[in-house]
């Protein structure tokens, strides 16, 4: 109990609560990496991405807008144009390249994606556009061109309540598919609420050539397109359920969208092996490929009907044949995730309600990496390192967090009035000047990213805060004990000095005693004796002068004055008592014992039992430890249990007999009780202990036949 009151009292113990709730509540001075908001700029009905078009290392600004004041639906752009701005910079004007209008219209969903297929290191900008009924994919090259190069007819489509019925996924550009030095375009095409068109489709640019895939009306996105060591080419993506087919159309339609599928398409956008269904509306089937040892495998997780179970990751090879497969069968939603770190593929389970990301290894095991803050995700190379940062975000919230490859020491990002089609995009200005821009609602707001420079001083910062609170604590309790030692050492001079006193008084009690036996003897006329009486008598004056001072003595010291004591008062009394004192052999004769406690308690035994005997009286001082002695308290009725009890026992006359004597002859002063009692309670208050003492008469048949004194010293004095 000791101890531990010892710990939590100390002050570097309390200071490590009170550090750690200020150190919670600073603000992000030592985030290892920090945003700075630079620059907020108004673009009125403008798209804004930031690419590396012409392979300088900077970043142009493409900007999709409209030519003149022509308003726009909330499906569609009208009379379109792209705008190219290098060398920009938040500081200052940027050169514009050039403005490319365009006739036909923009999809307002869809994006702008960059590829080089002719590999000239020239990025060519590459979107989807429609006229009527027809579905067009366009492509603009800014440098080498400077014109759209590409104007091409993909397929009809169908309009639903007067709007485009149509999705997109995303478009790729950075395989050869036939060999033939340049890059094919592959993209994908989704009717949103018709069956058809829903397809992949491959465009060969040098040749003027685009075919599709049989996927019927399957809803299919693009996540990966990877060449195996064969020079084969595998394509996967994401797969949903949406259940918007008509029931009538089903039985014409082989793969239905009530159901979702693993599906693993070759360059020639065939099935690799026959999709694999994952049965239900709103089912989902999410897919990767990932190198492992010279392979290629298919990474996949497939969740079933919103509210059923189990879900399952599993892991085939391209064959179609399943490796590994791990159930769950709570109903936590969880999503598979493929992340670039140092230029190789990490795949995560994401559990949205936890918001907990898992490394998922080649056995499917888990290895739990970070809990983030919120449930939506976007994934970027902000410093063009290859590794992707996460960008971590919701919709209505005031700040959003940018997570690195560790997924540690995210830094804050002010988003406030974000909306939820926003476009992120990492740059790179010649001046530094920004990171990263923010599109949303017609403002591009541009921010600086970077390593905290005062990050290092974290520890040592919150380390000084815990020192100087524990400081703190040390000075105000240090204060607080020296306050209480000197109030408590001025009681305890006090004490003694009321100890002193009173002992004064028993001093001299004693010290008349001693000379009316001394008076005796020579009146007797017995000089032998009385010169050995008064020798001794003189040294047990020299020991009660030599420890005038003191308030305690050493046991033994009690022990020899009570012995020269008792020989003094055989001499004054004629041998009227024998006396015996018995100590205990494993008593430490040096622990400190009050002083005169024993030679009090033997003096009242002579003078009011022992000395009105007719008979030899007889007077036993015995000393026992408490381990000897713990039995005989408990059968005394005492509450003591520890320490050292010293009994004096006398076969005198009795209290109650004395006690007449006493009353008849006046002789006695009757202060030794008083003063014993009063030397107890101020040696109790000096030393912070109990002793105490207890008088019981002994009787024989009724007949009064002595009286005992038991004393207890408990062991905490000792």
């Amino acid at each position: 109990m000791n101890k531990l009151s010892f710990i939590l009292l100390n002050p570097f113990f309390i200071g490590l609560p009170i550090s750690f709730i200020i150190i919670l509540l600073l603000p992000h001075l030592f985030d290892k990496y920090k945003t700075e908001l630079v620059y907020k700029k108004y673009l009125y009905e403008s798209k804004v991405y930031f690419h590396d078009l012409n392979n300088d290392s900077y970043s142009e600004m493409i900007r999709l807008h409209y030519s003149g004041n022509n308003r726009f639906s909330d499906s569609m752009y009208i009379a379109p144009a792209i705008q190219i701005d290098s060398d920009y910079s938040v500081e200052k004007l940027p050169i514009t390249v050039g403005q490319f209008n365009f006739n036909n219209k923009w999809f307002k969903i869809q994006q702008l994606y960059f590829g080089d297929f002719d590999n000239d290191g020239l990025k060519e900008i590459y979107f989807y556009t429609y006229r009527g009924d027809s579905l067009f994919f366009q492509s603009l090259d800014v440098f080498n061109r400077k014109e759209y190069f590409i104007e091409t007819f993909i397929c009809k489509f169908n309009y639903r309540n007067k709007f485009t019925d149509m999705l997109f996924g995303k478009i790729c550009v950075d395989y050869d598919f036939n060999d033939d030095g340049s890059n094919e375009v592959i993209g994908t095409v989704i009717g949103a609420y018709s069956a058809l068109p829903r397809f992949v489709f491959v465009y060969d640019i040098i040749n003027d050539i685009l075919y599709s895939s049989k996927t019927a009306s399957i809803n299919f996105n693009i996540t990966d397109v990877v060449r195996d060591i064969n020079n084969k080419i595998y394509i996967t993506g994401n797969v949903s359920a949406p259940g918007n087919v008509k029931d009538s159309i089903l039985s014409k339609i082989y793969f239905t969208d009530h159901s979702s599928w693993l599906v693993v398409l070759d360059k020639h956008l065939d099935f690799v092996f026959p999709p694999i269904e994952n049965a239900g509306f709103t089912s989902s089937v999410n897919s990767y490929i990932k190198w492992e040892g010279g392979e290629v495998f298919l990474y996949t997780f497939f969740r079933p009907t919103r509210g059923k179970n189990p879900q399952l990751l599993r892991k085939f090879n391209l064959n179609g044949i399943e490796i590994f497969s791990k159930k769950f069968i709570d109903p936590i939603e969880r999503v598979l995730i493929s992340k670039f770190e140092n230029n190789n593929k990490v795949l995560y389970i994401f559990e949205r309600r936890s918001k907990t990301l898992y490394q998922v290894n080649e056995n499917l095991n888990f290895t739990k990496t970070k809990k983030i803050k919120y449930r939506n995700i976007k994934l970027f190379d902000i410093d063009f390192d290859g590794s992707e940062e996460i960008f971590n975000f919701q919709e209505g919230e005031d700040y959003a967090y940018i997570y690195t490859s560790d997924i540690a020491d995210p830094a804050k990002v002010e988003i406030k009035d974000l909306s939820g089609s926003f476009i992120l995009s990492p740059c790179r200005f010649k001046d530094n000047s920004a990171n990263f821009a923010i599109y949303s609602d017609d403002f591009v707001c541009f921010f600086k990213y970077f390593k905290n420079p005062f990050y290092y001083l974290k520890i040592p910062f919150f380390l000084g805060i815990y020192l100087l609170i524990s400081f703190l604590f040390y000075i105000v309790m240090y204060l607080q004990r020296k306050s209480l030692q000197q109030r408590y050492k001025q009681e305890q001079k006090m004490t003694e000095l009321e100890l002193l006193t009173i002992k004064n008084q028993m001093d001299p009690h004693f010290t008349f005693n001693a000379i009316n036996t001394a008076s005796l003897v020579v009146y007797n006329e017995d000089k032998k004796t009385a010169y050995k009486f008064l020798v001794d008598f003189s040294n047990l004056i020299r020991n009660t002068l030599k420890n005038s001072k003191e308030i305690s003595v050493p046991l033994k010291d009690e022990i020899e004055f009570v012995r020269n004591y008792l020989g003094l008062q055989q001499f004054r009394h004629d041998f009227l008592f024998d006396y015996k004192i018995d100590v205990s052999g494993d008593i430490d004769q040096n622990q400190e014992v009050p002083k005169m406690i024993i030679q009090t308690f033997a003096e009242n035994a002579i003078k009011h039992g022992l000395v009105y005997r007719k008979e030899k009286g007889k007077l036993d001082i015995v000393i026992r430890s408490v381990v000897e002695t713990n039995t005989m308290n408990r059968n005394r009725g005492m509450n003591n249990s520890a320490g050292l009890i010293i009994e004096i026992t006398d076969n005198g006359i009795g209290r109650k007999k004395a006690a007449e004597i006493k009353k008849k002859q006046k002789i006695s002063t009757g202060k030794g009780h008083d003063i014993i009692n009063q030397i107890i309670a101020m040696y109790n208050k000096l030393k912070n202990t109990k002793v105490n003492y207890e008088i019981k008469d002994l009787y024989n048949n009724g007949k009064a036949v002595g009286t005992k004194v038991i004393v207890n010293i408990p062991v905490n004095h000792l």
